[in-house]
């Protein structure tokens, strides 16, 4: 049987690294509930994922919006993130 694999999003693992969705809200300076509403969504504000990248160390093209990353290639993501702030 095979197991299946869930890969985790880059937001996903930062909050796990956090040790919870309670400690990754206080570290970053948001309510608890607007980390809830970032994970149903699926990625951050280049602002956030910049802080998020330099906090938890998970690359901000992992954190921001899909179609962001589509418009560039992924090496230039943190450029892009740096210009949109």
């Amino acid at each position: 049987m095979k197991e299946h694999i869930v890969e985790q999003s880059g937001l996903a693992r930062a909050v796990q690294f956090a040790g919870g969705v309670t400690a990754f809200s206080r570290t970053v300076g948001v309510s608890h509930q607007a980390v809830y509403q970032w994970l149903q969504r699926g990625w951050l504000t280049p602002k956030r994922a910049e802080q998020v990248s330099e906090i938890y160390g998970v690359p901000a093209a992992e954190l921001l919006d899909p179609e962001i990353t589509k418009l560039v290639r992924v090496t230039d993501v943190a450029d892009v993130a740096q210009d949109l702030l």
